[in-house]
């Protein structure tokens, strides 16, 4: 079937059209913060894997002008830059943490990852390639998250990425995994939502 017919009938597509926001990505972070409600009025988010900005356009709504949001991608964002977001253009490998806390003011109450390899068709390369991604967020997460806060990350389910929730368990107090409706349903994508860090592990100062 061509693929913008299918996209055509999707119902999270069009509604993502009809208001304006960039990607479907909007209701399904949406539908997360509605079930669990990490984003609030003047939070400090971190949100790495931005572009093209659906993520961006929900959390904009939520933490309102005294929230403050420092984003980053390597692909440019669809979403104009209020002076509460800040957006770094750069891999995420070559990220200093210090330079999030520096754009963001202070210690993130909320680190959003979205982050996704760019697929190559060979399954065994796609998830290292994930994996090593979402390393990369849990450490930087690490390094920036209050010790109170919310980490949300995307993850692609496979036997690697099992491990790396077992891990996530043993640092947060409460960690789910959910997908949100407005995820396609043959996608293997969850996401887990993790609150507190557990009393036994130092977060890294930054």
């Amino acid at each position: 079937m061509d693929w913008i017919a299918l996209r055509g009938r999707d119902r999270y597509y069009r509604l993502a059209k009809r208001l304006g926001v960039p990607s479907r990505a909007y209701f399904k972070l949406a539908q997360l913060n509605n079930k669990y409600g990490f984003l609030a009025s003047g939070a400090r988010v971190i949100d790495l894997g931005s572009s093209p900005g659906g993520w961006l356009s929900y959390e904009l709504e939520q933490v309102g002008q005294m929230g403050r949001i420092v984003a980053v991608d390597i692909d440019n964002i669809k979403v104009k830059s209020p002076e509460n977001l800040v957006f770094i253009q750069k891999d995420i490998f070559n990220l200093d943490p210090n330079e999030l806390l520096g754009a963001l003011g202070g210690r993130a109450n909320v680190f959003l990852s979205d982050l996704a390899p760019r697929f190559t068709g060979i399954r065994s390369v796609d998830i290292a390639r994930h994996y090593d991604l979402a390393l990369r967020a849990l450490e930087l997460s690490s390094q920036t998250l209050d010790s109170r806060g919310w980490l949300v990350i995307k993850l692609y389910m496979s036997p690697e990425v099992k491990e790396f929730v077992s891990m996530l368990r043993q640092r947060f107090e409460r960690v789910k995994l959910e997908k949100p409706s407005s995820s396609r349903p043959s996608s293997s994508e969850v996401y887990a939502v993790c609150h507190k860090v557990c009393d036994k592990v130092t977060f890294v100062q930054g």
